[in-house]
């Protein structure tokens, strides 16, 4: 032997004691088994070199995805058997590891694999931006194995679905949840809440074909983008698809994610708890695995392939190794993975032929099928939707993390001037003037606090008209709207009250700068790293907010803004005429300001928050 084991680096057992070694490597091969039998695919393949190989093997080793492990280790068994019967000491060991693990190994600085087959490109793209060691995958990545992404519906007793979502596409999917979006007034459900699709037609919506019933709505579901290929190529096809920044946020508040173990089960189970249509965008082959475990007799799953394309994955060998012997077994191997030969033991595990071989559909009409037959693999697969390209993996992660971000918000009134008490003429025969804009605020807010996630803190200050020291009264603590206090009232509710509390400003000038420029110092010294952290301000524009020193403080606020601690002024002005100077100092702090001029208008801001949080860079204020 060479002192090399399929298990084991090269080099870690002595080549002296030739017993004592074949003992070691028999008690080694029994425990690597045991665990490879404990843990599913992971571990080593169990292939040996030939006694004529002794101190000359050459190994390499690929690390692989564990859906694609079991064919490219009989893919390597063949190959090993052919090099030995060639007295060729050139040997490939497989090791089953998780793409996320792998990927996130390059950045750990850990010794990387001589070559990699992850699920999807996009672990490739991610592990190249974030490499700490001078070996990172090569540029060259090859498919050899591809598995498109489908929607996934629990089926029916009969095996089916409902007939209106036999042709579902991702146009459909996202039109369909933007135009009963649009149709939703009061904004259906707060950030990665609820629906907001109540009512009207279902997915698709663009033309009846793909209609999910009135009453309905979709609750769409996907693989963790942290963890799985499948989920960061769903998320950057809702975004090819989504039409725009609020389109995507649109989608992804429908959007929960779903264990790949046991994703049958947990869709049929939700269905039935809540009437919603579940529709989830998984991998082929999880569908094809999971309709044959014996756990899945009752919950099946049917794979509708849209006819509009779709992502797939793409399963690339890429080469890692510098060493100029492994990377020709690299290459030799390559080939032998992407073999004729080599579909049929990818079809065994519910794999297709590498992407670019598999045939496309035509006549521009999807199908569905319950995976069960010996031919599905082999039948016409949607055209491929390309998500892949340089930075795609790390940009739509940021997003995701983003999206997943929920606010920090610390809310300052500005209540308008109320018509004095005793006035006489046409003032006194006609509605007070402040009563509207008043309204329509506390109304606002109330939607607003009933519309944001448990996990969205918001405080509430007024503006003060003395001539104290606080420019402000505290009317609620900024706390998660989610927390119950000591009587067990949430601090959503205790919000409430505090609107009803909120008092009219009678006489005297507001200190609203003043206000804007504390609350802004107490935001930033209460800063949360990992919430949008936001001063909001309501006001109804009509007074002069900031008095004599009003253009000064503003310019504080400009100058206090932290880009390493940001906190965003952001203001709705409720009479429409809006300081220059305020509008000014908002943008310097990446917030904005904005005229209200009806109910929707806010409920519309609200809900824009989603896309505040994913614009990654692109501006979302000022229109």
């Amino acid at each position: 032997m060479d002192g090399s084991s399929p298990w084991s680096p090269p080099g870690g057992d002595p080549v002296s004691q030739p017993r004592r070694n074949h003992d070691r490597l028999t008690v080694a091969a029994a425990i690597a088994l045991a665990a490879g039998l404990l843990l599913g695919a992971g571990g080593w393949a169990l292939t040996r070199g030939g006694p004529e190989c002794d101190g000359n093997t050459q190994w390499l080793v690929v690390t692989v995805d564990p859906a694609i492990a079991p064919a490219a280790t009989a893919v390597a068994g063949r190959y090993n058997a052919d090099r030995r019967a060639k007295k060729q000491c050139a040997l490939v060991r497989i090791a089953a590891g998780d793409s996320d693990r792998t990927s996130a190994s390059f950045a750990a600085g850990q010794t990387p694999p001589d070559a990699w087959i992850p699920d999807s490109s996009l672990w490739i793209d991610l592990a190249r931006n974030r490499a700490k060691r001078t070996a990172v995958p090569g540029k060259e990545a090859v498919s050899v194995a591809s598995s498109p992404l489908v929607f996934a519906l629990p089926a029916k007793a009969d095996g089916g679905v409902e007939s209106n979502l036999e042709n579902l596409t991702w146009r459909g999917l996202t039109a369909g949840v933007r135009s009963r979006k649009a149709r939703s007034d009061d904004g259906g459900s707060g950030a990665g809440g609820g629906s907001g699709a109540e009512g009207g037609s279902g997915p698709g919506d663009d033309g009846g074909a793909n209609g999910i019933g009135a009453g309905k709505s979709l609750r769409l579901r996907m693989l963790d983008p942290d963890r799985a290929g499948a989920g960061m190529a769903t998320l950057l096809a809702l975004e090819e698809w989504s039409g725009g920044v609020d389109g995507f946020a649109r989608m992804l508040r429908t959007t929960k994610l779903l264990p790949a173990a046991g994703a049958g089960e947990r869709m049929r189970a939700e269905n039935k708890n809540d009437g919603h249509v579940h529709v989830a965008v998984l991998p082929e082959q999880l569908v094809w695995s999971q309709n044959r475990s014996p756990a899945a007799a009752t919950s099946k799953m049917r794979a509708i392939y849209p006819p509009d394309r779709t992502p797939y994955l793409d399963y690339p060998f890429t080469v890692v190794t510098t060493n100029p012997d492994k990377t020709r077994i690299a290459r030799e191997f390559r080939t032998a993975l992407r073999s004729a030969q080599t579909v049929a033991e990818l079809q065994k595990v519910g794999l297709r032929g590498p992407v670019g071989t598999v045939p496309a559909f035509s006549g521009g009409r999807g199908r569905s099928s319950l995976l069960m037959s010996g031919t599905e693999l082999s039948a016409p697969a949607p055209g491929g939707l390309t998500v892949t390209g340089p930075g795609a993996a790390a940009r739509i992660r940021r997003v995701w993390h983003a999206f997943a971000r929920v606010t920090n918000i610390l809310v300052v009134v500005d209540p308008p001037k109320t018509v004095r008490r005793g006035t006489t003429g046409p003032a006194a025969r006609q509605a007070d003037p402040a009563a509207e804009p008043l309204t329509e605020m506390m109304t606002a807010l109330g939607a607003g606090f009933a519309a944001m996630a448990d996990r969205s803190a918001f405080g509430l200050w007024t503006v003060s008209t003395g001539r104290g020291s606080r420019p402000y009264v505290p009317l609620a603590p900024v706390r998660e709207l989610g927390d119950t206090d000591a009587d067990g009232v949430a601090h959503r509710l205790r919000l409430q009250e505090a609107l009803r509390r909120l008092p009219a400003r009678r006489d005297g000038r507001a200190r609203l700068y003043e206000a804007i420029r504390a609350a802004q110092w107490e935001v930033t010294r209460t800063h949360v790293p990992d919430k949008l952290n936001v001063v909001l301000v309501l006001t109804s524009g009509a007074d002069e907010g900031g008095g004599p020193a009003g253009p000064a403080v503003l310019q504080q606020v400009k100058r206090s803004y932290d880009r390493k601690r940001p906190v965003n002024v952001i203001v709705l002005d409720f009479d429409g005429t809006i300081a220059p100077e305020l509008r000014s100092a908002a943008g310097a702090t990446g917030g904005c300001a904005f005229k209200i001029d009806n109910f929707r208008r806010i409920m519309a801001l609200f809900q824009r928050s989603d896309s505040m949080r994913i614009a990654d860079g692109d501006p979302v204020c000022g229109s």
